[in-house]
């Protein structure tokens, strides 16, 4: 007899925080820390502008990654781990079926 895992999807209605802990929890204590800084700057950037984090494109990226080069004056390896940190976040959430395609 074999069995078959099904793959279930998130809930409807999965708050981003839920979507950010569950994509965090699979790191160690001091990735998980740098990654939910990351996180964070982003999520507030989005608040300011009105932006749903699970429905930016690419260009809403460009434009924080300027912001954070031009007016936060972050040096660009900095500016790099944030973008990279959303990579990782994005591939998740696309990985797990919540978004279809990965912005970053």
């Amino acid at each position: 007899m074999t069995t078959t895992l099904e793959v279930m999807p998130w809930p409807q209605g999965t708050s981003v925080s839920q979507l950010t802990a569950a994509f965090l929890a699979g790191y160690g204590p001091t990735t998980r820390k740098s990654y939910a800084e990351g996180l964070r700057a982003w999520f507030r950037w989005c608040n300011e502008h009105n932006l749903d984090p699970l429905r930016v494109a690419r260009p809403h990226i460009d434009l924080w990654a300027r912001w954070l080069e031009e007016e936060r004056h972050l040096a660009p390896a900095t500016v790099m781990h944030r973008l990279c940190t959303l990579r990782s976040f994005y591939r998740y959430l696309e990985d797990e079926e919540v978004i279809a395609l990965s912005p970053a």
